[in-house]
């Protein structure tokens, strides 16, 4: 604070923060200090700077007012993150701070570790000036942001800001709808699908049918998403009333209600004229209880529903919007250590990959992120990249946004068990090979199959030119012993020189082979391409 006592707590009352510079390297540097407001949708809102000013001496202070004048500043949709931009007048470098939380426990503004990482004095600053990359600039903040690819979190963006809504909203519905694996297919099989599990009447309302959205991108998902949501947007206020939109239309508006009912199994059963129907939101009161056991959270409930037979139970509970708030929340708060880690900036600016008709296709885009790995022995630059797949007309069908390319070997990727090579590979004619039928390949492999595909002897690329043979791609290392469900907070962990994936991912790509070999059985298998 302007006292030099560090702060435990900050709020807009008029309190100052103080901007510690403790460099010698920049000393008779001029800079420029500003605060914004960080906006997950659209433009971030300047809430104050200070000039050009000459740092005299280490250390060297400047203060920021946090008053309510200052916070106004940031316009309708305020979400208490700020951040720091310094710019430094003879570069025109920027360096820009962490965001920061104010009126939370533990406020500290730390730019240290950023500011020694340029270099200071050179009027040419081409190699200093940060690149454009909008998937980090916009869209890194988005929760489970690294299940899903840019594209898909611009368009949450997007679609969150012409309802006037935080997109992260819209992120955990998503998550809960489709057990975190945000696959268009997910519930196929079932009366609900989709990314927000359409049923019948939803999809008919939105101008489509369950069957054409089981055809669908995730990209192209979200418009019918979004068609469904600005029916209700007015109502949507909480977090539960944007669930709610989804899981008990009837009840958006009610999430501010803790007591209300939402499901009861002795809610009456009421018939539509012919006498035999159920009517929708009888069936849905009365069999909702037992259908949706992630809300019991009273005391001994989920040891009566368990007694009671599992999902057979028909004996007497109810759901409370309270309990459906509990549940909603714990995913959203998961939802936070699932943000997008990897950004494959300027990807637009690479000539795209021209896979081959005729034939399914995976490319795999490789990508150095410049920073230190994190989920095993520390390497200089973490090697990861995404992967996508075309159908036999050139069309992406699946992205998976983040996958691991190291090997335990190193990054010689000549030699067994290191890094994947670059190159085309072929996929095998039976794509996916299952893991051990006594399950001794799980925590290798994980529970799903992997893809199969060999290099092309002859082809004089890395990947022929290395003579390394079963490099598949596969999930595994990141499960408990007791289930087949992803551990929050699960990482990616290097390989015997395959590429791993999470499990999830793994599980939407078979899934997604499996329905397409069974609408084309015609089609096969071609090319694996891993590219920079």
């Amino acid at each position: 604070d302007d006292k030099n006592n560090k702060i435990t707590k900050a709020s807009y009352n008029g309190m100052h923060v103080r901007a510690h510079f403790g460099s010698t390297g920049l000393i008779g540097q001029k800079v420029k200090l500003r605060v914004y407001d960080h906006e997950v949708m659209g433009a971030n809102h300047l809430l104050d700077e200070t000039g050009f000013f000459e740092i005299k001496k280490s250390p060297c202070y400047v203060d920021i007012a946090l008053t309510k004048e200052v916070k106004d500043k940031g316009g309708n949709m305020w979400y208490d993150d700020v951040f720091v931009d310094i710019e430094i007048m003879e570069t025109k470098a920027h360096v820009v701070s962490t965001k920061i939380t104010v009126d939370t426990e533990n406020f500290k503004i730390d730019i240290a570790d950023i500011l020694t990482k340029i270099k200071i004095g050179k009027k040419d600053s081409k190699d200093n000036a940060p690149k454009n990359c909008i998937c980090n600039e916009q869209y890194a903040d988005l929760i489970w942001g690294a299940k899903v690819s840019c594209k898909f979190r611009k368009k949450v963006v997007e679609i969150a800001k012409r309802l006037g809504k935080d997109p992260n909203l819209l992120m955990a519905a998503m998550a809960l709808e489709t057990v975190k694996t945000f696959s268009p297919t997910a519930g196929k099989g079932t009366s609900y699908v989709g990314l927000i599990q359409f049923g019948e009447d939803a999809a008919k309302k939105v101008g489509t049918t369950r069957e054409a959205l089981l055809k669908m991108t995730a990209l192209e998902q979200l418009d019918y998403v979004e068609k469904y949501l600005v029916k209700e947007k007015d109502k949507l206020v909480t977090l539960t009333d944007f669930y709610l939109s989804i899981l008990m239309p009837v009840d958006v508006g009610k999430g501010s209600t803790p007591d209300h009912v939402v499901f009861d199994n002795e809610y009456p059963l009421e018939y539509k004229k012919d006498g035999k129907t159920l009517t929708d939101l009888s069936k849905s009161r009365h069999y909702g209880y037992r259908q949706n056991r992630s809300f019991l959270f009273e005391e001994g409930e989920k040891e009566k529903v368990k007694k009671g037979g599992g999902k057979k139970y028909d004996g007497k509970g109810k759901t409370y919007i309270w309990e459906v708030e509990k549940f909603v929340s714990s995913v959203y708060e998961e939802g936070k250590t699932q943000k997008a880690k990897v950004f494959l900036c300027n990807k637009d600016e690479v000539a795209k990959p021209d896979p081959d008709a005729g034939t399914w296709n995976v490319v795999i885009t490789e990508k150095y992120t410049g920073k230190k790995c994190t989920h095993e022995k520390a390497r200089d630059d973490c090697r990861r990249g995404s992967i996508e797949v075309f159908d036999h007309i050139k069309k992406s069908v699946l992205t998976i946004s983040d996958c691991l390319l190291e090997g335990v070997a190193g990054e010689d990727r000549t030699l067994t068990n290191a890094d994947a090579p670059f190159g085309i590979y072929q996929i095998s004619s039976t794509p996916f090979i299952m893991g051990s039928s006594t399950g001794e390949k799980r925590i290798s492999y994980g529970p799903n199959p992997r893809l199969s595909f060999e290099p092309i002897k002859g082809s004089g690329d890395e990947a022929d030119k290395s003579a390394r043979s079963l490099i598949r791609i596969h999930g595994g290392r990141q499960e408990d012993k007791t289930s087949y469900l992803p551990i929050s907070g699960a990482i990616l962990k290097r390989t015997q020189g395959c590429i791993r994936i999470y499990d999830a991912d793994a599980k939407s790509f078979y899934d997604w082979w499996t329905e397409y070999h069974k609408l084309n059985p015609s089609i096969k298998p071609g090319k694996l391409k891993l590219i920079k």
